[in-house]
């Protein structure tokens, strides 16, 4: 065998097993199964916590879990208020900007407002379609 054809077959074998090893890259990588966890784990914060923090036993879990608690509701008020603040604060912009834009602006500005009243992603699951 002439050594440019055995160069051609191990230049054509060589990009048949980078094409099934893609292949197979892809096949894992949508099927979910080396995603990164989701943010919103099955007990939140307050597990997310515990399990880091690693309590001695029962007695010091339930001390520690309600103080969490109670910190979770405090952090969870802190960012609902901080929303309604921030759309407050967008819809004063607009007010503000809307003699300064044409109608083609306003639009584009108005979309994006609404676009923010939406909750954000879900980390770790397949991409939005």
């Amino acid at each position: 065998m002439l050594s440019s054809t055995k160069s051609l077959l191990m230049l054509l074998a060589m990009l048949l097993l980078g094409v099934v090893l893609g292949m197979a890259g892809m096949v894992v990588w949508h099927s979910g199964r080396f995603s990164p966890p989701p943010d919103e784990r099955s007990g939140g914060f307050v597990v997310h916590m515990l399990e880091t923090i690693e309590p001695r036993d029962a007695a010091q879990r339930a001390e520690i879990a309600a103080q969490l608690e109670t910190i979770d509701q405090l952090n969870r008020l802190a960012v609902d208020q901080s929303r309604r603040a921030m759309r407050a604060n967008l819809d004063s912009m607009a007010v503000l900007l809307a003699p300064l834009l044409d109608a083609e602006q306003q639009a584009r500005l108005g979309t994006l407002v609404r676009s923010l009243d939406r909750p954000p992603p879900r980390r770790g699951g397949p991409p939005p379609r």
